[in-house]
């Protein structure tokens, strides 16, 4: 288990929260899970358009990414909330998505 610390400020100061999540090698069933983290990872950035769908990522995340990368995604004890995807020492992709509960939980 591994532990997230993010630190926010606000009026009343700095509040402190703790995300506890696992870490595991991505298989090929990850492949939804990825492509839902990176396409929320780009939505966040409104300045960029969106090129592609989430089937579209999905399906470069299975045809591509899978293949040609280790892949390490990250979970808390709901879902899937970021990952990091290497070929060799080169760092294709990272993405980190705080989507759905996780999102919840930061803001708290």
């Amino acid at each position: 288990m591994s532990v997230l610390r993010i630190a926010r400020r606000n009026l009343l100061g700095w509040k402190l929260t703790i995300m506890r999540f696992t870490l595991r090698r991505a298989t090929a069933r990850d492949a939804d899970a990825i492509a839902n983290v990176f396409s929320a990872s780009f939505r966040l950035l409104t300045f960029l358009p969106m090129l592609h769908t989430v089937e579209e990522d999905g399906r470069y995340i299975q045809n591509v990414i899978l293949n040609e990368c280790e892949v390490t995604v990250a979970e808390d004890e709901s879902e899937m909330v970021a990952f990091l995807a290497r070929q060799g020492e080169e760092v294709r992709l990272l993405h980190t998505a705080l989507i759905g509960s996780a999102w919840g939980r930061a803001r708290s």
